[in-house]
């Protein structure tokens, strides 16, 4: 007899999901697969690495990737009920500990590095080097040097910023995050390459957000470059980037591309579109077919107009020179004219045609009275009459208005307060700075702009703000007591104001 052999199922092991509650954003929380040993990884990395004040202030021992699932769900529990008393108790004075930029709902470098170190250990993307294609096929430019391109370009919120063969997207992120830019986009041609793009951002995101940080949008596609259908992308943009080093074989194509963006686009690549010879300590001598379509429609700059930092990619020792070309004068976009121009100009012809049509049939008609008739006219020669020019009136200057001075009373004037009838003299040094500060006493909704900026802590006052530097923030002083930037976080405020000085000051 044969027996016959049975196989056993594996058996189903549940997910272990760690939900980590943010202690930068009251009310956030991220969760990490523990079975994905990148996800273990990089919730053991986020919480070492910036939860670091949370774990010195109550004492609590780091955690370690050799935990086992189980303890480490134990752990993250305990340090939940850790993030929950800090945040009751955060205005106690047994709290003074500094976050640093942290605490800031802008991103700057140090904090990007932080998120974007965390988001690449979730996502694994270090294993996408030493594929069949090589290490230098997937090397990027560094954060830091896309950081400071992106300040001496002055990329701002109303930009779209493209990056063609964009990786894991890397330098969208960085865009998005410091810039805040309106699109921050990235094709990649590589199927693997953009799943790992995906997952990237997603981890990213989710950060972003668990550090209460702001950014703008970011999207990635997988798709040729070239292909038309793609093309929309690219000519869209004000800024580009092209780590063009690794496919320098499609520059032809890409230029056709280009002269189809818009006027002042910004164009940025690791390898030059146009043969640069002999450029020696930043002098450009143009080596180039003057008869390039694209080299008529640009402007191209010369090889150190970017400022480089040290090691800008990650797969040169050397910094790499970055190369920059702006589109100026595309006849393309200068000639086309929008709808209601269109029309306007067709009602202006309309109504030159309409005047001068009674003109021209008057005059065919005495043509026409005229055919076969000899003319009794007597031949004379043609006068010439000369016009004098009129003097042309030389436009009057407009008196610069001067700006309109805020209601305000005399000085050394005692104004009460319509609230609580306390007199503040009204004094030429202190301006409208003390009326400022002693609104504040009367509501508690704006207290929040006198709140320590680098660790949170909550002064509600300037005076208080004023000693907090002064004792835990040496060195830093608080400058101003920033009416215009009141105003500009807390409009209402101007009606706090007036309801306490309305009748003798105006804010």
């Amino acid at each position: 007899m044969y027996s016959q052999s049975t196989t056993t199922a594996a058996p189903i092991v549940p997910l272990a999901v760690a939900r980590l509650h943010s202690v930068f954003v009251e009310g956030e929380f991220m969760d990490f697969v523990l079975n994905d040993h990148r996800q273990k990884s990089g919730l053991v990395l986020l919480i070492t690495s910036r939860m670091a004040p949370i774990l010195d202030i109550y004492g609590l021992e780091a955690p370690t990737l050799h935990m086992t699932s189980e303890k480490l769900l134990e752990y993250v529990d305990n340090l939940n009920s850790l993030v929950s008393e800090f945040h009751k108790n955060v205005t106690s004075k047994q709290f003074k500990y500094c976050f640093g930029d942290f605490i800031l709902d802008r991103c700057t470098i140090a904090t990007l590095m932080g998120i974007l170190e965390i988001s690449k250990e979730c996502a694994d993307v270090g294993s996408l080097r030493g594929g069949a294609t090589g290490a230098m096929v997937f090397g990027n430019l560094s954060e830091r040097q896309m950081a400071r391109t992106c300040d001496e370009l002055k990329i701002g919120n109303k930009d779209k910023f493209t990056d063609i063969g964009c990786g894991y997207g890397q330098l969208m992120c960085t865009v998005a995050s410091l810039t805040e830019a309106k699109e921050s986009a990235g094709i990649e041609y590589q199927d693997h390459i953009y799943q790992a793009g995906v997952l990237h951002l997603r981890f990213f995101e989710k950060l972003m957000k668990f550090f209460g940080k702001r950014h703008g949008r970011i999207t990635i596609e997988c798709g040729d470059v070239t292909k038309e259908e793609n093309h929309a992308m690219v000519t869209s943009s004000s800024f580009i980037f092209a780590n063009n080093i690794a496919f320098r074989d499609l520059n032809d194509q890409l230029k056709k591309i280009f002269l189809k963006c818009q006027n002042a686009t910004q164009i940025v690549s690791t390898d030059p579109f146009f043969s640069m010879r002999n450029c020696k300590e930043g002098k450009f001598d143009t080596h180039i077919n003057k008869k390039d379509e694209l080299y008529k429609i640009c402007e191209v700059k010369p090889v150190g107009t970017l400022t480089l930092t040290d090691q800008n990619s990650d797969w040169k020792t050397k910094s790499t020179s970055l190369y920059l070309i702006q589109i100026k004068g595309n006849a393309s976009t200068e000639e086309e004219k929008s709808d209601e121009e269109m029309e306007d100009d067709e009602e202006t012809n309309e109504n030159i045609k309409n005047d001068t049509v009674d003109v021209v049939s008057e005059r065919n008609r005495n043509k026409k009275d005229d055919i076969g008739r000899k003319s009794n006219r007597i031949a004379r020669r043609p006068l010439t009459v000369k016009f004098k020019a009129q003097k042309a009136q030389k436009s009057k200057r407009m008196s610069s208005q001067k700006p309109i001075e805020l209601r305000k009373p005399a000085c050394e004037t005692e104004v009460p307060c319509q609230k609580c009838l306390t007199k503040i003299k009204f004094s030429k040094k202190g301006g409208r700075n003390q009326f400022v500060l002693h609104a504040f006493i009367h509501s508690d909704q704006f207290a929040a702009f006198w709140d320590c900026q680098l660790c949170g802590f909550r002064c509600g006052s300037f005076q208080r703000c004023r000693d907090h530097y002064k004792d835990h923030h040496q060195g830093i002083q608080r400058a101003g007591y920033g009416t215009q930037r009141l105003l500009q976080m807390f409009p209402k405020f101007k009606d706090q104001f007036a309801s306490c000085f309305g009748d003798h000051i105006e804010l």
